[in-house]
């Protein structure tokens, strides 16, 4: 599947029941110009399984920020209403959107620095989180200082080679 197909509302999210959940975003871009993402996102109710996703770019020109920004939408898609999400990356981007995409909206899809970029994947982060009411948050983690790293780099070589 190209990572920026999109699934909602058309495929039900893979966990049934509103809660709390960790999520686990990697994203990388090669030479070639392809990028992909790989995602992971556990439930605090041990009874519900491990979702895993991972996908390349079909364009020849994607960037590694509409990777994580897909993988943002992705796992956005993967719970119900009302579910919390606490997220975790080495992107600071990723983080950016989390925190300031009411903000770029408001402002006209534009910061300081001229228009956002990848608005049409903001704008359907937005619409996903907003329509299913979720409450996301983000914890930016450096490579190798974090308990998430070893997480964060097997989802990270998973998308390496579908990029490749």
């Amino acid at each position: 599947m190209d990572q920026t197909e999109l699934k909602y509302p058309e495929k039900p999210p893979h966990f049934s029941i509103p809660g709390s959940y960790s999520g686990w975003i990697a994203g990388t871009k090669q030479p070639t110009g392809r990028s992909a993402m790989s995602v992971e996102l556990k439930s605090e109710d041990p009874n519900e399984p491990l979702y895993h996703f991972a996908a390349a770019s079909n364009a020849a020109d994607s960037t590694e920020q509409r990777a994580f920004a897909r993988g943002l939408i992705d796992l956005c898609e993967a719970v119900t209403q009302g579910s919390t999400l606490l997220l975790y990356s080495r992107s600071t981007y990723l983080g950016n959107i989390v925190e300031l995409a009411e903000k770029w909206s408001a402002d006209g899809w534009r910061n300081s620095s001229g228009p956002i970029p990848n608005e049409d994947l903001v704008k359907r982060y937005l619409q996903v989180r907003n329509e299913r009411r979720l409450q996301v948050s983000h914890k930016h983690c450096a490579k190798n200082r974090t308990e998430h790293d070893k997480t964060l780099k097997r989802l990270h070589d998973e998308a390496h080679r579908l990029a490749l």
